[in-house]
């Protein structure tokens, strides 16, 4: 039994880091000056925190409501963010800031693919 719970806590970090859930942290680290990074940064990381604790206090909620179909509000949410993330953000793998951030002036507006 011991091992089965290392093996589940270490299938949770591993999906955990594959997921939406660092997005917030490495956005802030590449998209955005030193000057107007730990501001950036500290956005990302309280709504990623009100995001978890929304997901903690509903989730009982709408298990007693939907059963087992509670999971669809947050698949429906995790592929919102996908497509948001997979449209409008662009790869920075190898460029400065400065080469980023025209590429996300005009925001939503910003076609990158």
């Amino acid at each position: 039994m011991p091992i089965l719970c290392i093996a589940f806590i270490a299938s949770f970090i591993f999906f955990f880091n594959v997921g939406l859930a660092p997005v917030p942290y490495f956005v802030g680290a590449e998209l955005f000056e030193v000057e107007s990074r730990s501001v950036a940064m500290s956005m990302g990381n309280f709504f990623s925190w009100s995001g978890n604790f929304m997901i903690g206090m509903f989730f009982p909620m709408l298990e007693a409501i939907w059963g087992s179909y509670a999971f669809l509000p947050c698949a429906a949410m995790c592929l919102y963010c996908f497509l948001l993330t997979w449209r409008y953000l662009p790869e920075t793998r190898g460029k400065d800031v400065a080469d980023v951030k025209p590429l996300m002036a005009k925001g939503f507006r910003s076609k990158v693919h």
